[in-house]
């Protein structure tokens, strides 16, 4: 929505989203059954304890961004002009996708046949920003 304020101003308002499904979730095929967790987990307790470890991707991860944005112009008679915004947005997922041991860390799952459990905020997320700039 956008709307005039006075002469040389504007209004914006908008809401913002994404959705996205069918994400690379990474996570392994030989998770330890809950009933069988402790602090000295045996390997007989895996399901297929004759591997050292199953890893893989599936493909059932989701992540939604909503946001409201807010932004002001005002151009005054110099040339000089001001643009200030503001968002307030929330972004969830299942699984970051800054993992893989990359430079933004590596990435954890709460329960590997559940991704659902691992399903929060972001790492990403930020709440509010405001931002303003001007020109000459």
């Amino acid at each position: 929505m956008q709307r005039e304020l006075g002469t040389n101003s504007v209004l914006e308002i908008a809401y913002v989203a994404s959705h996205a499904h069918n994400l690379s979730f990474s996570g392994g095929y030989q998770p330890v059954p809950e009933d069988k967790l402790g602090p000295n987990d045996s390997p007989s307790a895996l399901p297929y304890p004759i591997y050292q470890g199953i890893g893989g991707d599936t493909f059932n991860g989701l992540s939604n961004y909503n946001s409201l944005q807010a932004s002001i112009s005002r151009r005054f008679a110099s040339g000089f002009s001001l643009n200030l915004n503001y968002t307030w947005s929330h972004f969830l997922d299942d699984q970051d996708s800054s993992g893989y041991g990359g430079a933004a860390g590596t990435q954890t799952v709460q329960r590997s046949y559940d991704p659902a459990a691992s399903y929060g905020s972001s790492n990403f997320d930020v709440r509010n920003a405001f931002k303003g700039r001007s020109r000459l």
